[in-house]
């Protein structure tokens, strides 16, 4: 490029800026719709957050629901047992009672 003269140089030059330009505008281009994924992709970041969060909260109330439930039903069997032994207890005690009568002669 340097043998050539002023003006063959000048054009050269103001072909290579023409050219650096368009990739400059390309390239401006290019960052202007990443940012604006990133924009969009950190909005998505934020409701995912707000619904990973009220999700938690709710897992929790869930947990304790179904801690409840497994309780209750063994209250429940426990509560049951009860009687059943004081059924049992009764009828041991109501046979002792009869034996000890039916050999006293009542």
């Amino acid at each position: 490029m340097e043998t050539q003269p002023p003006e063959v140089q000048v054009k050269m030059l103001a072909g290579r800026v023409t050219t650096l330009e368009t990739r400059v505008t390309e390239h401006g281009k290019e960052i202007d719709s990443l940012h604006d994924m990133l924009i969009r992709t950190e909005e998505r970041d934020r409701f995912r957050d707000e619904q990973l969060s009220g999700f938690g909260s709710k897992l929790d109330r869930i947990d304790g629901k179904v801690d409840l439930l497994s309780i209750q039903p063994a209250k429940e069997s426990a509560e049951k047992w009860d009687k059943a032994v004081w059924i049992v207890i009764g009828a041991v005690i109501m046979a002792a009672v009869g034996y000890m009568l039916g050999n006293i002669g009542l």
